[in-house]
């Protein structure tokens, strides 16, 4: 298709539109590498009712990537279906934003997921997720919350209960073994829920002869080597802690391909290259880290091995590939670097105990490396513990970009692999590689560009269907300032780029001939959202803190039932209502379908007695402010007297059945007389605000449009796109003052502070202050981020909170 750019500006909106479709996908960036998108929230446990704090961090699947990111994220709270869903900004903030939580919301387990457009052209499984559990009053009254909270799973629900409760999978090291040569078999053992199952077997030859003793050492994962195996194949008999044996055979070896073996030598890692039954060519070792390719070397023979100081590799996951010379990948064999002088944060509290209601000052600081800036931004959550203990495990931002968005998979207690790093949580990390896929490639042309700006697409028709010629696109936006009207020629599609709305914006779209004819259909393309499987279900408990009085419990209950976390008490206004003088008519002429005196509209009974006059007649006779001019090409026209500008006086807008038309002088060239009309309405000077006018506005419904007042004719659109989230604030109280701090109003937050931007200067060095609430308990400490070079950190520590009371200065 031809594409057509028609670039406008204005006082308050610079905006370029295309019209009609590109035939290919053209890039503001050529590089074609994914996102990954991290969310930091607040906590991960939620009253219904609150609100779920959040910051985005989004960085190219490749550091090393110059592809430019995307403007925008969505973020959503999903259950059997969606719940609610906001799109968020880039500011100075980063990704910043919440998601509300309905009073009504039923206590049990949801799935918060994060993404960007451009990550909606690989599969949903690379999109950002995370388990959110969501108590009532009620819920937490029964103290047992097993038949409440279900923990989410994306397996297909089992139906019979004959079937296996465990599936255990196989994963020969690089893919592939082959008869007579010693392999490494590693293994994974999941429940019907997706989730690990320890396990202990017996390895098996074909014939039933006993091999080996086998056992899970690490969530379900395990691996074990067959020193010469043979054709005819193996199986194992796998056995649960509940007593659950099954039998799960391995695949067969294969006599043609290629294998990779890895292994580490004090400080080198060998890495040994067998090929098997080849057709002669040139094969080659390569090596990368995801998208970079840092070692290429044709294969010596049909068997090599080379060394490589650990140092010398990047640190993160990377690839080993046997690739023939046409591109063809016979083996591949992850494995992980860890950085050998990483960088952490240091947080300092000014003191080890506080009390209740006491200021707490939190210093923080990046220590100098050559390898990394100390500057950083970061995010921060300050929580109660009373209700669940932490898992010291879970995901976090270190985890997520560097282990988790990278592989295919759900990767249980991520955070594991990266907190204390040692040489046994090094060789589960490796089973981690062995079990778990390579991540998603980009296709050349994908579907969903990356979003920089906000656009809406949409395409017109003709009569019964047919083409549409010499048609105007007229767009308003009056809560942004938007109004103009695009010249489609032939094109049958539009584009409107550059846009900057917030959400609840409202859009009017029509659609006319050059000459004003409505005779045509128009469509907004409507929004594309990533698919959801409804999750199946697994109960389980939430623990509480074994070490906490009743009191403090009975506390939390108070709190929820009293909801004193985000409302106050708020003094009764009272608002005269001139409801009475107004009314909205049967048939609507505003498109914001608004209210009107008897004086400003005038109805069919008060029109009939001039049927005979002109509309524009009817108009300046009737309406006074309004006069009857020409324009240059001598047509009659509407000005309004009472508001003019440098030129001189200007007409009032005009709307005709809810489409705006660009002149008055098109109620003469349609021969409009006021038998035509429904009803008319005239707004004067400020009463035309919502329409971003002082000249006035006309308003009409005419006889044959009257019928589209519940349904908007099909030349007509109003629609109201997801624009993003605007700015809003964590609320926490200070007590900065004695009268502050002995308020009789309890404080039982669970969140005591959020704060989604706290940046470290050149020398590493930053803070944050905030404020204990009234339990007397141990706080948990939250701060993730990312330092300018995209590196990853996070951070957690706890603050013992006494009963000391408060003393007056």
């Amino acid at each position: 298709m031809k594409k057509l750019f028609l670039a406008l500006s204005f006082s308050f909106l610079s905006i370029s539109v295309l019209l009609a479709q590109p035939d290919s996908l053209t890039l503001k960036n050529p590089l074609l590498g994914g996102e990954k998108l991290y969310l930091h929230t607040d906590k991960s446990i939620y009253f219904a009712g609150e609100k779920i704090w959040f910051r985005g961090y989004l960085l190219n699947t490749s550091l090393s990537s110059q592809g430019e990111l995307s403007a925008y994220i969505y973020v959503e709270l999903l259950g059997d279906s969606l719940i609610s869903r906001v799109k968020i900004r880039d500011s100075d903030e980063g990704f910043a934003g919440c998601v509300k939580l309905k009073d009504n919301l039923k206590a049990g387990s949801y799935i918060l997921r994060g993404y960007t457009k451009w990550m909606q052209n690989a599969p949903n499984e690379y999109m950002f997720s995370r388990e959110i559990k969501v108590i009532t009053p009620e819920s937490l009254r029964k103290g047992n919350l097993a038949s409440t909270l279900a923990k989410p799973s994306l397996t297909p629900a089992t139906t019979s209960v004959s079937k296996p409760t465990l599936d255990l999978q196989f994963f020969p090291e690089s893919g592939r073994y082959f008869p007579g040569q010693s392999a490494k078999i590693a293994f994974k053992a999941i429940g019907t829920d997706g989730l690990s199952v320890e396990i202990t077997g017996s390895l098996f030859k074909s014939d039933g002869t006993f091999i080996s003793e086998i056992s899970s050492k690490h969530k379900g994962m395990g691996a074990f080597t067959i020193i010469s195996p043979e054709k005819a194949g193996y199986y194992v008999m796998a056995k649960t802690k509940d007593g659950q044996e099954s039998r799960f055979d391995l695949p067969f070896p294969e006599t043609d391909g290629a294998s990779i073996a890895i292994g580490k030598i004090g400080e080198k890692l060998s890495i040994s290259t067998k090929l098997f039954n080849l057709p002669a060519d040139t094969y080659l070792l390569k090596l990368s880290d995801g998208e970079n390719e840092y070692y290429s070397n044709a294969i010596s023979k049909n068997s090599d091995i080379i060394y490589l100081g650990i140092s010398s590799i990047p640190p993160g996951i990377n690839s080993a590939k046997i690739c023939s010379q046409s591109g063809n990948i016979l083996a591949e064999r992850l494995f992980y670097v860890h950085a050998k002088f990483a960088p952490e944060i240091i947080a300092q509290p000014f003191k080890e105990v506080f009390g209740t209601r006491d200021s707490v000052r939190v210093n923080i600081f990046i220590p100098s490396t050559k390898q990394y800036p100390q500057q950083g931004n970061f995010s921060v959550s300050v929580t109660d513990s009373l209700l669940v203990k932490e898992n010291a495990d879970r995901e976090n931002i270190l985890s997520y970009m560097s282990l988790s968005a990278n592989v295919k998979g759900y990767i249980e207690d991520a955070g594991y692999y990266f907190r204390n790093i040692t040489p046994e949580s090094e060789r589960y990390l490796d089973l981690v590689m062995l079990t778990q896929g390579w991540r998603y490639y980009y296709n050349e042309k994908p579907t969903f560009e990356k979003e920089f700006t906000q656009s809406i697409s949409g395409s017109v028709s003709g009569l019964f269907r047919k083409e549409a010629k010499n048609t105007i696109l007229m767009i308003f936006a009056p809560s942004i300032k938007f109004q103009q009207a695009y010249l489609l020629n032939n094109q049958s599609s539009f584009k409107v780029e550059g846009l900057d709305f917030p959400d609840s914006t409202s859009f009017l779209f029509g659609i006319s001939g050059k000459n004003g004819g409505q005779l045509y259909g128009l469509k907004i393309k409507e929004e594309v959202l990533p698919y959801f499987i409804k999750p199946t279900k697994k109960t389980e408990e939430i623990n509480f803190t074994p070490d906490k009085s009743l009191n403090q419990k009975q506390a939390v209950l108070q709190n929820v039932t009293e909801d004193n976390v985000e409302k106050r008490n708020l003094k009764e206004i009272y608002v005269r209502s001139d409801s009475k003088d107004r009314y909205t008519p049967k048939y609507n002429p505003s498109p914001f379908l608004q209210k009107f005196s008897r004086f400003q509209l005038k109805e069919r009974a008060d029109l009939e007695q001039f049927d005979q006059m002109s509309v524009i007649d009817y108009i300046a006779f009737n309406y006074p402010g309004l006069t009857i001019s020409s324009d240059s090409e001598g047509n009659r026209i509407l000005l309004s007297v009472r508001t003019t500008s440098m030129s001189g006086p200007s007409q009032p807008m005009l709307y005709v059945d809810h489409l705006q038309w660009q002149s008055t002088a098109q109620l003469d060239m349609y021969g409009l007389t006021v038998m035509d009309l429904e009803n008319i309405a005239y707004l004067r000077g400020n009463e035309g605000a919502i329409y971003r006018s002082l000249n006035g506005v006309i308003l009409i419904t005419t006889r044959r449009g009257r019928g589209a007042q519940n349904q908007i004719s099909s030349n007509v659109q109003k629609i109201y796109p997801i624009g993003y989230q605007t700015k809003i604030k964590f609320y926490s109280p200070k007590y900065s003052t004695y009268l502050e701090k002995m308020s009789p109003q309890k404080d039982y937050r669970n969140t005591l502070y959020w704060n989604p931007c706290v940046k470290t200067d050149s020398s590493g060095k930053g803070g944050f202050d905030f404020y204990t609430d009234d339990k007397v308990n141990t706080i948990n400490v939250r701060i993730e981020g990312l330092l300018l070079d995209g590196t990853p950190l996070v951070k957690e520590f706890k603050i013992k909170v006494s009963a000391d009371k408060p003393k007056q200065n």
